[in-house]
């Protein structure tokens, strides 16, 4: 459709000199007003039309092409469809639209084409992959692994970002559960970094949250970046997957996210009405459980020290009563518990996991923030939790074709811009963990890094 002076017009005919378009009412009312266009330019008008121009009427095209268009790119509920594509309209126009419900169903209706109205799998043996998500947007293999078993496990990955993974020392895994199909458990993803940028490399879907189902998709993947084995792997502290990667990337260094560890003893304070009280009215209080935390950025020979340290500090003795079931915790679970002849237990989570001191030091990342970032975004794109699995499956192709651009950014040296509150805690903390050194007191250190913490 071709809109000039106020006038729609429709395509009539083409050849190499020109196209004709002629007025969109020449079969209600015969106009015979006719446009010759070449190059988007408008070489000759034909004729005058016989009706008066109808702006109301253009307005209502723009706005069905723009509710058009929002259906088809992004995955966000109806209602907000029509929300996004008739903000700013005129008066004149809304009092023209058709009912709220009759634009609900023309929305439908172009998704349900798109979708080309494929069945909603209610089972995983229902589920029959077309070959449309199969490749990326750009046609290019997407789909690398299909086990096709009741465990069902779908891994997606374009060759761009498998050589991506190949080309990054440091990745992030991260499990999220309500943007996915009915069908399924979890989306897993890895994530790249490049710069200070973290990209998704990998989007599996998994039917549990089972060790071997982690070790399927992790050895999916060292098979594609050919046995490479990167520097870092960042995840939660999940039992089944640091040991799923731990077994098919035993040269990688397996870390836990800080802020997750931060998450469990915020759990335990909250465990305790007379606890969280006073976590939330004295300051001083609050920082003294914070040198907890701190013991991550200590060099791990330090830990158990600075541990027993803590434990015998004036504060953490004055409030045994009342902070001894937090100790003995992280005793069990973070340090290991002193057994028979002074020999420590081993911990659930041995202290490699989740110190911090070489991860700050490498400048790198302490926490799966931008990680869990990119999961609200793309919750939101979807605009509702477990959608069809034709939407999910539309949806990271779309994610996929943006992040080929991201991609491209990092590598031509974009950063990913930080809050500077962020960048000031950063600085300071660095500051303090290279100017430890032995002899270094070790509880001012604790209470330096707890002043610069937030759990």
């Amino acid at each position: 459709m071709l809109l000039y002076n106020g006038f729609l017009y429709h395509k009539e005919r083409s050849n190499a000199q020109k196209t004709v378009w002629r007025c969109c009412l020449y079969d209600k009312i015969s106009c015979p007003a006719r446009c010759h266009v070449l190059n988007d330019s408008v070489l000759l008008e034909i004729q005058k039309h016989k009706h008066a121009p109808n702006p109301i009427n253009i307005e209502m095209k723009k706005i069905y092409n723009n509710v058009k268009n929002i259906a088809r790119n992004t995955q966000i509920s109806t209602h907000a469809v029509i929300s996004r594509g008739t903000l700013s309209i005129s008066q004149a126009a809304q009092g023209s639209l058709p009912s709220l419900q009759t634009i609900k169903k023309y929305v439908q209706r172009i998704r349900n084409r798109d979708s080309s109205i494929l069945p909603n799998p209610q089972t995983l043996s229902q589920l029959i992959i077309p070959d449309i998500y199969k490749v990326s947007l750009s046609g290019e293999v997407f789909l690398i692994h299909d086990n096709n078993s009741p465990r069902r496990t779908l891994v997606f990955a374009s060759v761009r970002f498998i050589d991506a993974l190949k080309n990054s020392d440091f990745w992030h895994c991260d499990g999220t559960f309500k943007v996915v199909p009915s069908i399924f458990t979890q989306l897993f993803t890895i994530h790249v970094t490049i710069g200070n940028t973290v990209i998704p490399a990998v989007y599996s879907l998994l039917s549990n949250k089972e060790r071997a189902s982690y070790e399927e998709v992790f050895a999916i993947i060292r098979g594609v970046v050919d046995g490479y084995q990167p520097g870092s792997i960042l995840m939660d502290f999940e039992m089944s997957m640091m040991n799923a990667a731990r077994n098919i990337f035993p040269d990688s260094s397996i870390k836990g996210c800080f802020f997750h560890l931060g998450q469990c003893i915020w759990r335990k304070i909250q465990e305790s009405a007379l606890v969280l009280r006073r976590y939330k009215d004295e300051p001083d209080f609050c920082l003294n459980i914070k040198t907890l935390m701190a013991l991550a950025f200590l060099p791990p020979s330090d830990v158990i020290v600075g541990f027993e340290t803590l434990v015998t500090s004036p504060f953490f003795a004055d409030n045994i009563e009342e902070l001894q079931y937090i100790t003995d915790y992280f005793e069990d679970n973070w340090i290991g518990r002193n057994g028979h002849n002074n020999i420590r237990r081993n911990a659930r989570f041995p202290i490699h996991m989740w110190n911090l001191m070489q991860t700050v030091m490498d400048g790198q990342a302490r926490t799966n923030n931008a990680v869990e970032g990119w999961h609200n975004s793309f919750s939101k794109s979807l605009g509702s939790s477990h959608p069809n699995i034709w939407v999910f499956l539309k949806a990271i192709q779309k994610e996929q074709n943006l992040n080929e651009y991201r991609l491209s950014q990092a590598n031509a040296g974009a950063n990913t811009p930080q809050r500077r509150v962020y960048r000031d805690l950063t600085l300071r903390i660095e500051n303090l963990v290279r100017r430890y050194q032995p002899g270094t007191n070790i509880l001012n250190f604790l209470v330096g890094i707890a002043f610069n913490l937030n759990i």
